[in-house]
């Protein structure tokens, strides 16, 4: 969102190119700590190994 607000609002005291660099970062980071959440969450109700029958 901060990316998109500098576009439109056309702020030049820094590039774009670090505002979106760090909008990626937190983008990343973002995501693995979803994924571990969920890996976490399917381990805690006994998914997270197939049993085959």
């Amino acid at each position: 969102m901060c990316a998109i607000a500098w576009v439109m609002l056309q702020l030049h005291f820094l590039p774009l190119l670090f505002v979106v660099i760090v909008a990626g970062i937190f983008t990343f980071v973002s995501g693995i700590v979803y994924v571990m959440d969920g890996v976490r969450q399917l381990q805690a109700e006994g998914h997270a190994h197939a049993k085959r029958d």
